[in-house]
């Protein structure tokens, strides 16, 4: 009888922790979370503290120490899990510095050279999921545009049609009403006669060497977008 008891004893001890097939649905669920976090197209650094956790879960099963092994898979999955949350923060707050940024680039009229190319390479970098490269340039980017933002004095851009586009277009340059969503202009509202002054409102760059131009000229009742082919920055002299 003494012997069932210790028999049953031990038996109910060790049925205390977890099984080798309680343990491998563990280790599954970890492999789950960090298929999830794959899908983010995490960096080295996201995905170390799950892969130091499940090597750790893995050698403890091989060597069937149940306890650890399940201890250890949990904590990969908790790895994975923050580290999802981690992409998800800093893919959304890489977007909104873009925004951000380039809002205030593209109101500068002539944004300095070095801010444009950094800024694009911002983009890259957030294509490419760097999403900390990409915060860390803007930043760089938005201090670049607040100082040429204290040597912008310029805010008049001159339209004008180019010799090598008179023959289609004549002197008159054509205004658009609005910048599509595709990032083309639409709806002539108007054909300017050039060379005219007219004021700068904003512009959108679409790569680091082509911005569309916001003007408007109370003068001329005229407020719409330009390519910029038809911009002069600053004044030129009347062509015969």
């Amino acid at each position: 009888m003494k012997k069932i008891l210790i028999t049953l004893f031990l038996a109910g001890f060790v049925g205390c922790g977890p099984s080798a097939l309680n343990v491998k649905t563990s280790l599954e669920q970890a492999q789950t979370a960090y298929n999830k976090l794959l899908t983010t197209h995490p960096e080295s650094i996201d995905t170390q503290g799950y892969r130091v956790y499940m090597a750790k879960a893995k050698a403890a099963y091989d060597s069937n120490d149940f306890d650890d092994a399940d201890k250890y898979a949990k904590q990969a999955i908790e790895q994975a899990d923050n580290a999802y949350s981690t992409r998800i923060q800093l893919k959304a707050e890489a977007r909104n510095d873009i925004e951000r940024t380039r809002i205030k680039m593209n109101n500068l009229l002539v944004p300095g050279h070095e801010s444009v190319h950094e800024f694009f390479a911002a983009i890259t970098a957030y294509t490419n999921a760097r999403y900390r490269d990409c915060i860390s340039m803007l930043s760089d980017v938005s201090h670049r545009l607040d100082i040429d933002k204290q040597t912008a004095f310029l805010n008049k851009v001159t339209l004008f049609v180019p010799e090598d586009l008179t023959a289609r277009f004549g002197k008159t340059v054509p205004v658009f009403a609005f910048l599509g969503q595709d990032l083309r202009l639409h709806k002539v509202i108007e054909r300017v006669k050039g060379p005219v002054e007219v004021d700068f409102v904003n512009q959108f760059f679409v790569s680091e060497d082509f911005s569309y131009f916001h003007i408007k000229s109370t003068q001329l009742h005229l407020d719409g977008w330009v390519y910029p082919q038809f911009v002069v920055i600053g004044k030129i002299k009347e062509i015969k």
